[in-house]
């Protein structure tokens, strides 16, 4: 049965604001009221400092933290342990200045308040939050805090880098990613950190929502925060984060209403209480004004690439203190390859100058010869430099090209290191060969080296499709200085930090598969990729070339009109993105995506009545960037009567709530896309048709595959 269309009574007889209430009416039926509080939520402007400079609007009294004179790691008042892990493996011994203020920010340092900060790749992210991170846990013992990290292969480095940094303080490391997880620390033990990807938090908040502990989390920080725009993954960390806001909401409400009552009851045992509203009921036990009055909210921390309008990010939560700086420790040289000529572009400062971002008196032409793409040619320039110049990373767009580069340059190049340090990178090549031909890999020809071979030339490739300890010996003996040129894929970004002096990008685009032109390269993903030359404490300087595709092998659909220009003009492309503030934030849950959100918060029991359901869709970045009417409001409609109509939710008209079905737990408790559950279920009910079964055993081989891979990558 499709959900109703507003009452007509509803919209004839208000008007004014109370007219875009009722257009909300739809997330109950025709017969329900839905009462209405505030029009739109509107949220005062994000406290925005740039370049370490407040707004003169926001005048910033002194806040407990580092003084801007103290750049020491004692100003932060971490445990010694924490503060020698810092100086000894970080190599960390004073804060940088924007690291200070970013800290000394009103209500940061003593957790009163959310921050959002933006840093380039390199400057010194990491830093701030853990920082916060360490001092909230150990300020409130016994807590929960999350990270959450994009990729599985991130999560694993951080998770170690923080049980190294917590070992002493008695905090544990939890890993929740890939095949890990398992069940929440107990209500009342020693808590943790939890370490997960976007879609294990998502769980983790569910389950806190749901076993009544939103209460125990004291931080949560979020790193590669603007990925809440990715197609693929966005919805889900949007999802998870607007669950949290509302349920931390919901628990604030709770305790203010039991301390007010408590102190009515105290000052006037006669009077009587006010109503209990449903959206004001405890997620956790709250009972008394000793607890009431222990309520402190989880502080959110994220960690954004610089985005046109990043305010919209703080608004979302929670009106967050905003950071943003341009500071890196180690300068960074971007230069542009078309055919032989090499553009280096300007620096932001030389921009802000009225600088051209490609400027024949910034050019020079690369040698020509057989290496056409001129890639042998610039990692040749490092490694010529000596043991010291640091090491080469080569982002390629697929896995075959990462293979096909590194044979390419281990047969071109002449590694030094190669020979003098053959004692030491032997181990590296022997632990290559044991894992290569434990895993079944293909058999070695000479058109076809393996990684091994390649290795013992200084030379390695890093993709997804390795095994997990191929891809561990590879990492470690890059960091070490034994292996000078990695050739991975775009994804290494963000997903492992490796350090490097050079960044070369022979194709600046995402591959596709022919017929397909392969997609121009997004400015995020094209400044992630650069940012990773030059890193502080590794190197001196950095350098990153992004090499100009074929006119013809790209797709220029992002031009007006599509026309194909020449290589000049896909230059001057690829110039500008690099020099730009990135694409515009957007939400990814629009339209359909509002479907699972509308789902996962009612089958939590974190949302069921009408007045609930508005302020929990309230708390979408959606709603930070749109207005409310005209856009969250349609789409939660739309999606509750989707839901209903596909026997996700029902309508209780009783209770006055929304309920799931029994199809709506299933899909929530696997978080799988409400379209997508209701394609599993037609392809079901049509295997129904002509699935004969002897036995279970029969079910079992038809989803098992026949040949299972003989070593499972069990961090996923």
């Amino acid at each position: 049965m499709a959900l109703p269309p507003p009452s007509s009574e509803v919209g004839e007889a208000k008007s004014g604001a109370a007219d875009s209430d009722a257009r909300f009416s739809a997330l109950a039926p025709r017969n329900i009221s839905f009462a209405a509080t505030e029009g739109s939520r509107r949220i005062e402007s994000a406290t925005r400092v740039a370049s370490g400079k407040p707004a003169a609007r926001t005048p910033m009294s002194r806040p407990p933290g580092p003084n801007a004179g103290d750049l020491t790691l004692e100003s932060l008042g971490l445990p010694g342990s924490v503060a020698g892990y810092f100086r000894e493996t970080k190599r960390i011994e004073r804060l940088y200045p924007w690291q200070a203020e970013c800290l000394s920010l009103d209500g940061v340092f003593d957790h009163r308040e959310n921050l959002v900060y933006c840093a380039p790749t390199s400057g010194g992210k990491s830093l701030v939050s853990d920082v916060l991170l360490v001092r909230r846990l150990l300020s409130r013992p016994g807590s929960l805090g999350i990270v959450v990290l994009p990729f599985v292969s991130l999560c694993q480095e951080r998770a170690d880098e923080l049980h190294a940094a917590l070992k002493s303080t008695g905090i544990e490391i939890r890993r929740f990613y890939g095949g890990r997880g398992g069940k929440l620390p107990p209500p009342d033990g020693p808590g943790g950190l939890l370490v997960c990807t976007p879609e294990k938090a998502n769980d983790l908040v569910t389950r806190l929502v749901e076993e009544e502990r939103v209460g125990e989390l004291s931080a949560i920080v979020v790193d590669e925060l603007h990925m809440v725009q990715d197609p693929s993954r966005g919805g889900t960390l949007e999802l998870m984060l607007t669950k949290l806001m509302f349920a931390v909401a919901k628990l604030r409400a709770a305790h203010e209403g039991a301390r007010g009552e408590h102190s009515q009851a105290s000052g006037d045992e006669s009077g009587s209480g006010g109503a209990t509203h449903d959206h004001l009921v405890p997620l956790t036990g709250v009972s008394g004004s000793s607890q009431a009055d222990a309520f402190s909210p989880p502080q959110i921390v994220g960690m954004s690439a610089t985005l046109p309008n990043v305010d919209g990010l703080a608004r979302w939560l929670g009106n967050a203190r905003l950071y943003e700086t341009t500071f890196r420790p180690v300068p960074l040289s971007v230069f542009v390859k078309n055919g032989a000529a090499l553009y280096e572009l300007p620096t932001p400062e030389e921009r802000s100058r009225g600088a051209p971002l490609l400027d024949d008196a910034r050019r020079r032409n690369l040698r020509e010869g057989a290496d056409a793409d001129h890639v042998a040619e610039l990692v040749r320039e490092t490694i010529s430099r000596g043991p010291n110049a640091g090491g080469v990373i080569v982002f390629c767009s697929a896995r075959f090209q990462c293979e096909t580069h590194a044979v390419a340059l281990a047969g071109a190049l002449d590694v030094p290191e190669a020979v003098q340090g053959a004692s030491v990178l032997g181990d590296v090549v022997d632990e290559l060969r044991r894992v290569g031909s434990g895993s079944g890999g293909a058999r070695e020809t000479e058109k076809k080296p393996s990684l091994a071979t390649c290795a013992s030339r200084g030379v390695a490739w890093h993709h997804a499709g390795m095994h997990a300890e191929e891809k561990s010996i590879v990492e470690r003996g890059f960091r070490e200085g034994l292996l000078r040129v990695v050739c991975c894929t775009t994804t290494m970004a963000t997903g492992v930090n490796l350090p490097a002096s050079r960044v070369i990008i022979p194709s600046a685009y995402y591959f596709r598969k022919k017929p397909a032109l392969h997609e121009l390269m997004r400015a995020r993903d094209l400044q992630q990729m650069v940012g990773r030359a030059g890193r502080a404490g590794f190197a001196d300087r950095g350098e990153a070339f992004v090499v100009c595709p074929k006119p013809t092998d790209v797709s220029w659909g992002w031009r007006p009109g599509g026309a194909r220009g020449d290589a000049d003009a896909l230059t001057s492309e690829i110039a500008s993105r690099l020099s730009s503030d990135g694409e515009a934030l957007s939400s990814t849950i629009a339209a359909a995506g509002m479907r699972r959100v509308m789902l996962e918060g009612v089958a939590c029991g974190l949302a069921r009545g009408p007045e609930d359901i508005k302020r929990y869709v309230q708390c979408t970045l959606l709603n930070a960037l749109n207005d409310f009417q005209d856009v969250v409001a349609k789409d939660g409609a739309k999606a509750l009567a989707w839901l209903r109509g596909e026997n996700f939710l029902r309508w209780d008209a009783d209770a006055h709530r929304w309920d799931p079905a029994p199809l709506g737990r299933a899909a929530a408790a696997a978080h799988l896309d409400p379209a997508r559950a209701v394609g599993v279920i037609k392809d079901i009910l049509r295997a129904r048709q002509c699935l004969l079964l002897e036995s279970d055993l029969h079910l079992l081989f038809l989803c098992v595959p026949p040949d299972p891979p003989a070593a499972v990558d069990a961090a996923g």
